[in-house]
């Protein structure tokens, strides 16, 4: 049963449209195995940390909920005692940390206190606020724009898992405008003709925005606040604090919907909700009756009272002291802890969400039947809440469902017809000797519409890498693990760590149809990707193992060929005519990893059960440490009409020599909007063809001097830091070859006039995503755009945020 919770919205931007708030039931299917819980203390194993029923329960009345939930805080807290108890009695020490705790000679303990807060009073069912209405703000229209321009065609958008789901990140582009989420400013850039940019709209946000996705002229946005450091007249300080000046949760997820006009010039934030826990990612789906946004947060409770550390030295004493010691403090604590929890209330313990209207805020409280929409892992021990939050968008209005899952840290999948979410079964089996096998649980939300409903959970041994180890194809899951990842360093007869591939499916219940493994024993799996009815899989400890898998058979799938090569690769990219493009780390036969350089790697899979690497190139081998976020972060990653773009930061000393001319005899050579070869590699020294890029490849500091070399005309050579803000292009010609295009240098954007701007530290300068728009490529960092012609790479235009001004208080340093 669903309940609604709805408040009328007369927003300025939009004021036809109503947002409603829905706390959603988990629509349980009977095959799941739920708990009707007795009282505060029903939950009493503080060991099952490797449950094997995974299934989620719900509850029949809030009673039950805040009675089993209470009861999983206490169970999670005492079960780390119980092994903090086991290394200070065997030990002497342990390694963690805590919440709080106890020292020798606390044997008074102190009242719990009065309960951290009552539950909220009043009936919102129909609540109702309005906004004033904002006057016209007469901007204009731009009809430069090109409107019909494609995604995939005229231009490349954001790399996405799957197609047709979008996921969330700091830069977005419809084609015509690119947004930038940069420091706390949201910042709009338009695109008039394909090669330039112009700055236009800007919004500065209340607090720390991190990603966003567009939703044709809306925007969502995903900002982090962190209680600590909020303004003293913050409203949300007393809303989100326990009495005693504590915050039940570390941080908090706002999420605004923003109305984008024509011109783009005067953003304006729509509707907001704000819900307790840290964001963790979202998607947008585009469907026939909307738009639908999922995002995904995760909550660990504070709670005032509990106590989890001593602070005793007990290195020195006899096992028996220690025991003695160590048995009064813990047994105190865990007493203790059981009247902290006990005095919580429901709304203490589930994340909160509030509507907010400017500086009012309404909090949407539980009744009965909104329990519903809270559920646990059966046999579940933790003390964080995992919520998924639904937005539907359409004319009749903004629609939002909230559920959440007492869950460990989640890894999030969506594909068009269902969302993943992949929680650890252990969060802290290391602490046990007799600990189980770790192991991945699974629960899966079908989407339908504007509504998500749970149809059933299941398990799989091992634990998974990120998303990429996840999908799903015709109702099936697919999971890539790798078991006996963290060792039991005690044990003497340790299982062998090795890598399996598992499909599932069930309309109740997620069982286990077919499986392959153990695949490379010993070695654990760095990336993987799955397309239709093929998996690859790439396994590390020496050599790198491309390994094909055929999953068209789910009950029967079968590993059809291997490929073992130096190196190892952290992103597969499928793309054309049977081939893959990878991003890794180059290494050698002995598995020594060159972690200063990174490897593009091209493989033909078109014979699945005898995969080749056609070629190879390396990068940053003549300079010293260099990284790419793409390595990890596959939003960076941007392949487009048979060209690859990848930020790269190279570190390096560089000798500052003067024999050269005088730079106050030099032509500017400073970035401008109407372009400069200066951030450029000169064309003549491009590589093309080698299997490793050259240093111009990597994008070297300019020639002359700086001016702060000289003194009374006087030059003084010198060694300096510098930190090279890079985007590297590669051309690929999928089953032949790849070649070095160039390289683009971004530094100049940012603090152009302190030194060049080539001397920083902080990841503001760096380049960090790349958007191919027909015969150009546009560099973005938080700092700024530089666009640049993709034969030559020449600079033609830029464009600058906020950002680019403040260096964060560093400056140069030379040796």
């Amino acid at each position: 049963m669903n309940s609604v919770i709805s408040i009328l919205f007369k927003p300025s931007w939009r004021p036809w449209r109503t947002l409603s708030i829905t706390l959603s039931a988990l629509a349980l299917s009977g095959g799941c195995n739920d708990r009707t819980s007795t009282g505060p203390n029903s939950f009493t194993n503080p060991d099952a940390l490797g449950a094997t029923q995974y299934s989620l329960t719900t509850f029949d009345s809030c009673v039950d909920a805040e009675a089993d939930l209470k009861s999983r805080l206490l169970a999670k807290v005492t079960s780390d005692l119980e092994a903090r108890r086991h290394d200070l009695i065997e030990y002497g020490y342990y390694n963690g940390g805590g919440r709080g705790g106890m020292e020798v000679g606390d044997v008074i303990l102190e009242d719990a206190g009065e309960p951290a807060m009552d539950a909220a009073e009043g009936d919102f069912d129909s609540a109702t606020a309005e906004s004033a209405p904002s006057a016209s703000n007469g901007t204009t229209t731009v009809t430069d724009q090109g409107g019909d321009r494609e995604e995939g065609v005229d231009y490349s958008g954001t790399n996405n898992q799957e197609e047709g789901v979008d996921e969330a990140d700091f830069v977005k582009t419809d084609g015509d405008f690119i947004y930038v989420v940069s420091g706390n400013t949201l910042n709009i850039f338009a695109v008039p003709v394909f090669g330039d940019i112009e700055a236009r709209g800007t919004l500065e946000l209340p607090y720390n925005p991190r990603e966003m996705l567009l939703a044709g002229d809306e925007m969502v946005l995903f900002s982090t606040i962190s209680p600590w450091g909020m303004n003293s007249d913050d409203p949300l300080r007393e809303e989100i604090g326990f009495d005693d000046g504590s915050y039940r949760y570390s941080n908090y997820t706002r999420v605004d919907t923003i109305a984008l006009d024509a011109s783009r010039m005067t953003p304006t934030i729509g509707n907001s909700v704000l819900i307790e826990g840290s964001y963790s990612t979202a998607r947008h789906h585009s469907l026939e009756e909307g738009d639908r946004v999922m995002m995904v947060s995760h909550a660990q409770v504070n709670i005032p009272g509990v106590q989890s550390d001593i602070y005793i030295d007990l290195y020195n004493m006899d096992r028996d002291q220690r025991e003695a010691i160590v048995d009064t403090l813990i047994d105190a604590m865990i007493e203790q802890n059981e009247i902290a929890i006990n005095e919580l209330s429901l709304e203490d313990v589930v994340p909160g969400v509030w509507s907010i209207e400017g500086n009012a805020m309404e909090r949407f409280p539980f009744d009965e039947s909104d329990c519903q929409n809270v559920a646990a892992v059966v046999d579940g021990v933790t003390h964080s809440m995992t919520s998924l939050l639904t937005l539907g968008l359409d004319d009749n209005g903004v629609s939002v469902s909230a559920d959440h899952i007492m869950s460990n840290y989640p890894t999030v999948y969506a594909s068009n017809d269902v969302i993943v979410i992949a929680e650890s079964s252990q969060p802290q089996w290391w602490y046990y000797e007799d600990a189980p096998e770790d192991a991945t649980n699974l629960h899966r939300f079908d989407i339908d519409g504007s509504t998500t409903t749970y149809s059933g959970s299941g398990q799989v041994p091992g634990q998974i890498i990120g998303q990429f180890a996840l999908s799903e194809h015709d109702g099936d899951i697919r999971v890539a693990t790798t078991r006996n990842l963290w060792s039991q360093w005690w044990d003497e007869e340790q299982n062998p760590i090795s890598n399996w591939l598992f499909i599932l499916n069930g309309e109740n219940e997620l069982e286990t149809k077919g499986s392959v493994g153990p695949l490379a024993e010993g070695e654990t799996i760095w990336s993987a990707r799955f397309k239709e009815d093929t998996a690859y899989i790439v396994t590390f400890r020496q050599t790198d193992p491309l390994w094909v898998i055929d999953i068209a058979d789910a009950d029967n799938p079968m590993t059809l060929g291997e490929l073992h090569i130096p190196g190892v690769s952290t992103y597969i990219h499928p793309i054309e005519d049977d081939n893959l493009l990878t991003i890794g780390i180059p290494g050698d036969e002995s598995g020594r990893l060159e972690w200063g350089q990174d490897r593009i790697s091209l493989f033909d899979v078109s014979d699945r059960s005898n995969p080749t690497q056609v070629t190879t190139l390396d990068i940053g081998e003549e300079y010293g440490w260099g990284y790419s976020e793409a390595r990890n972060d596959h939003r960076a990653f941007q392949y487009f009409n048979n060209m690859l773009a990848i930020p790269r930061s190279q570190e390096m000393w560089v000798e500052v020599d003067c024999d050269v001319q005088d730079p106050e005899d030099s032509e500017d050579s400073e970035d401008s909007d109407e372009g400069g070869s200066d951030g450029v590699a000169g064309e003549d020294e491009v590589s093309s063809g080698s299997d490793s890029a050259s240093s111009s490849d990597v994008a070297p500091p300019p020639d002359e001097p700086f001016e702060d070399a000289y003194n009374d005309g006087e030059c003084y050579p010198y060694t300096r830091y510098f930190n090279i803000a890079g985007l590297q292009l590669i051309d690929v010609e999928p089953g032949a070859s790849l070649s070095s295009h160039g390289a683009l240098v971004q530094n100049g954007i940012f603090n152009p006039e302190q030194n060049g701007g080539y001397c920083y530290y902080g990841y503001a300068a760096n380049v960090r995503r790349s958007i191919f728009m027909g015969d150009f490529i546009y560099a973005i960092s938080p700092a700024g755009i530089t666009v640049h012609r993709i034969d030559d790479l020449e600079q033609v235009a830029m464009a600058t945020t906020p950002l680019h001004n403040n260096n964060y208080g560093y400056d140069c340093y030379y040796y």
